[in-house]
């Protein structure tokens, strides 16, 4: 993590973005396996879903740090276009192996996680649904 320029001395940090949302990423992990859903995390987040979650079905989600309910036009494309082929690969670190595995994954639902871990379901070309675990 970098030292914040203006906090200089003060031994406060100055976390990249890319930081604060593998941190939020691991927050929604943890809530999905809480609910019993085994979860690949997406190996540098460069795709257009950063969590794989399967238990009975197969979620794809894509998760923003922020407050609102928004998603820049690049990601909803992306979204779109795994929600209309409904395939996805996903590179991901695989623990037992110590290696960078790549599976492919039929999704069935696409979820869209922010805030205090929200979600809201892709059901249909940019629309979207409040989603409850």
């Amino acid at each position: 993590m970098r030292v914040c320029p203006r906090c200089k001395g003060t031994g406060k940090l100055n976390p990249s973005k890319y930081a604060k949302g593998r941190k939020f990423e691991w927050k929604v992990r943890d809530v999905l396996r809480d609910h019993g859903y085994k979860v690949y995390r997406s190996y540098g987040s460069k795709g257009a879903l950063d969590l794989i979650a399967v238990k009975k079905t197969v979620i794809g989600i894509q998760c923003k740090n922020s407050k609102k309910a928004y998603l820049p036009p690049s990601d909803r494309q992306k979204l779109s276009s795994v929600f209309q082929n409904r395939e996805y690969t996903m590179n991901f670190w695989d623990m037992s192996t110590s290696k960078i595995q790549s599976k492919t994954f039929k999704i069935d639902k696409i979820l869209h996680c922010y805030g205090q871990i929200e979600f809201r379901e892709l059901i249909a070309e940019d629309t979207w649904q409040t989603y409850k675990l």
